[in-house]
């Protein structure tokens, strides 16, 4: 059952925190070490040494960059002596810590790359030890959280201690067997569960170990999974005096403060609990462990709830610094909404429980939970819904809850279901089906009690069986000595001899059959690693091939874009050479409207010359270009009077398809100000200016000459010039303004990311 799969999880996260053994070195070694490297000059002593000093290092609290890279040195140094020894025992040993130090340092590939080479190679020495701390190393890279990586951490970890058991060392065999525990529970299995920490703590107490808080902690846990409060209780009481007998400050310690918290909560103990829980709250902030800060701070908020203080609950959450609450990660994601849906939904406070309750929907949306985990979170959305009248809401994830809690058949969390039907039913005034609810609560729970009375019945009547078994067969095994002859006992021992041989027989054939169907597996596996290596090679050469081609296809496209902006302004510049050869035999009328043209013509030559010089060729500088049109008109139109520029333009980029239409109604408006502005003056100003705000660009040309009629500047004259201006404008969009103030003044305003959208379409 996966009722308490939160708890057990924390329990895991921080089983070795203060006790992890399997690689644990004292300063005190480290300067015996130093020592006899000095005064030491054999390869296999010195490599040894440089090992013990890189896992020291590596296993310095923190994951620092200083300690780390000291590490790799000692180990690059282990690595070129081992070359003149090659021993196996030292080259495993070398990958070993190279796994330590790769998943220090966040290589996870690498690290479990590693491991599994010293696994190979060690299984082939007699280093019992190493074999069983590279098992141990394999399997920090599995996650117990994960369903399908769960089967083979515990399988890593049972192979693990098998090999610890086979090298004599007692108290790492104590120490993977306390970890197996914790696997076995959260798999579900309290049997093995049980016998493993017993087996654990039996192991340490052989030894005379001090140091037990963990296994009296797990012990507590298993009970609690097993609702026998009491007795996990008793255990949880036994760690924390242990603890603090042995000056555990570690957040071991928080574990178990919290596990007494979770006891006296089921015991309807709130007060004491909410003692327990911020006392693991100091610890977990003092070790900045995000994860079960949010943990703790659920826990607490809900014992308040639960002495209906939700008011003290809402000051006490508000009194955890924000650096907890504000961090990201799932378990904060988690946690901390459904302490804040409570709180409000406790306060009537709806309004603002319902941010919470739309952050545990995106939550469930965008992760994957367990059981327990995902029903927690209906429960909290259910209790929301019926408080703020929200039946049918209610009802949904009520079904949903169902659904999803009869995949387990776990009796308490249906229980606890039912209690939600009732409280809504009872909400809507729905009271027999309210009824039913209730009483199949009841027969669940009639049931689940009936079940532990045959269960615990059952226990006591084989435990007195079995010692009136042993006491019966203590007494005829003594009248049996008594009794027997010479003769029958070497019956027996020539029957037992029989036997034993058979079984010999036996197991040597299933043995001899097992090695061969793992050297058959060996072999296929190592086939198929070729296969997958060789597949691998070849994807990664033809992916190589498609990233050239594709750098010279749009080689190839950028060059092709800038040759054709190049002829197409060359063939402009020579449109605009043949004009003007055309233009000496013209008069009159037929001669400004070759003008005309021929300046038109060289505003988008312009605009080709600058497209052709950027190399981007996805937008034209317009205000480098404006510049340079004025010019050429200055020059083009040689009048009796003067005319200056004033030009106030900002940098402002369009879009290719746009500085055409663009440069065009410029040149129109420029070449009408110089024509007709100033026939009745000396001299004349013409400004400009361009600015850009967001994506609207304002272009501004204005003379002080003679100005417009009023009468045209709402409806001007449907002339050549006038026509396209206002067709180019609608072609980019531009709204166009004609006033007279002081000479004319003509304002457009046009958008650039239109038309840059219109373009991106039109190749796509």
């Amino acid at each position: 059952m996966k009722i308490f799969s939160a708890i057990i999880a924390f329990l895991i996260v921080h089983s070795c925190q203060g006790q992890d053994i399997t690689h644990n070195i004292s300063r005190h070694q480290v300067d015996s070490v130093k020592q006899h490297l000095a005064g030491n000059k054999a390869d296999t002593v010195r490599i040894n040494a440089m090992l013990t000093l890189a896992s020291f290092n590596i296993l310095k609290p923190g994951e620092y960059k200083a300690d780390l890279d000291t590490a790799d040195w000692y180990l690059s140094m282990a690595e070129k002596l081992n070359l003149g020894t090659a021993l196996p025992q030292l080259q495993g040993k070398i990958y070993l810590v190279k796994a330590s130090l790769f998943r220090e340092s966040g290589n996870r590939a690498e690290g479990k790359a590693a491991a599994k080479k010293a696994i190979l190679i060690l299984k082939l020495t007699d280093d019992k030890k190493d074999l069983g701390l590279a098992y141990y190393e394999l399997a920090q890279y599995y996650n117990f959280n994960n369903p399908i990586e769960l089967p083979e951490k515990i399988n890593l970890t049972e192979l693990a201690t098998s090999t610890f058991e086979q090298s004599g060392n007692v108290e790492l065999k104590a120490f993977c067997l306390k970890l197996l525990a914790d696997l076995y529970n959260y798999n579900d299995d309290s049997y093995k569960a049980l016998k493993a920490i017993n087996t654990s703590l039996k192991a340490y107490q052989s030894i005379g170990h001090k140091e037990i808080q963990g296994v009296y902690d797990q012990l507590g846990s298993i009970y609690y999974v097993k609702a026998d409060f009491i007795q996990a209780l008793k255990y949880e009481l036994a760690a924390i005096q242990t603890a603090l007998g042995v000056r555990d400050t570690t957040m071991q310690v928080c574990e178990i403060n919290n596990n007494i918290g979770l006891i006296y909560t089921k015991l309807e103990d709130n007060e004491k609990a909410i003692v327990y829980f911020k006392s693991a709250l100091v610890i977990a902030e003092k070790y900045n462990d995000n994860p079960s800060i949010a943990l703790l701070i659920h826990n607490t908020v809900n014992s308040y709830i639960f002495l209906k203080r939700a008011s003290n609950a809402l000051e006490f959450i508000k009194s955890v610094p924000q650096k907890y609450i504000g961090s990201t990660g799932m378990s904060i994601n988690y946690y901390i909404p459904r302490a804040y849906i409570n709180i409000y939904t406790s306060l009537k406070e709806f309004n603002v429980a319902k941010v919470y309750a739309d952050q545990l929907h995106d939550i469930l949306r965008h992760n994957k939970f367990g059981v327990h985990d995902k029903s927690n979170i209906y429960t909290a959305l259910i209790r929301y819904y019926i408080a703020s009248k929200q039946y049918t809401r209610a009802q949904k994830y009520l079904n949903k809850n169902d659904t999803l809690l009869q995949s387990v058949k776990d009796p308490n969390t249906i229980s606890r279901n039912y209690d939600l039907w009732v409280s809504l039913d009872t909400s809507r005034g729905y009271y027999r089906a309210a009824y039913n609810h209730l009483l199949s609560k009841n027969k669940l729970n009639d049931a689940v009690l009936n079940e532990n009375k045959i269960r615990q019945l059952k226990q006591i009547t084989a435990f007195y069986e079995s010692e009136e078994k042993e006491n019966a067969i203590q007494l005829l095994k003594a009248q049996n000595r008594l009794q027997q002859n010479r003769i029958v006992h070497g019956e027996t021992i020539r029957k037992w001899a029989i036997a034993l041989v058979a079984l010999l027989i036996v197991l040597l054939a299933v043995g001899i059959d097992r090695y061969r169907v793992k050297r058959r597996i060996n072999r296929l596996l190592e086939a198929q690693q070729v296969k997958i290596k060789s597949d691998n090679n070849t994807l990664v050469l033809e992916k190589n091939d498609l990233l050239i081609e594709k750098d010279d296809l749009l080689t190839q496209k950028e060059w092709l874009l800038s040759e054709i902006h190049h002829r197409v302004r060359n063939n402009l510049h020579t449109v605009v050479s043949l004009l003007e050869s055309q233009a000496i035999f013209l008069k009159n009328d037929a001669l400004k409207a070759i003008e005309k043209s021929q300046h038109r013509i060289y505003a988008m030559s312009l605009i080709h010359q600058k497209i052709y010089s950027d190399e981007h060729l996805k937008a034209v500088d317009i205000s480098a270009f404006i510049p340079e049109l004025a010019r050429y008109l200055t020059d083009s139109y040689r009048t009796y009077y003067e005319i200056l520029f004033k030009l106030a333009i900002d940098p402002v980029k369009v879009s290719v398809a746009q500085s055409i239409p663009l440069a065009l109604i410029i040149n129109e408006i420029i070449t009408n100000a110089i024509v007709h502005a100033f026939h009745k003056k000396a001299s004349g100003i013409i400004s400009i200016r361009m600015h850009q705000t967001d994506n609207l660009v304002t272009l501004v040309i204005a003379d002080n000459g003679v100005g417009i009629d009023p009468g045209k500047c709402s409806h001007p004259p449907d002339t050549l010039g006038m026509v396209l201006i206002n067709g180019l404008s609608e072609d980019i969009h531009a709204e166009i303004n004609i006033k007279n103030d002081h000479g004319t003044s003509i304002t457009l305003v046009f958008p650039t990311e239109i038309v840059l959208e219109q373009k991106g379409d039109n190749y796509s």
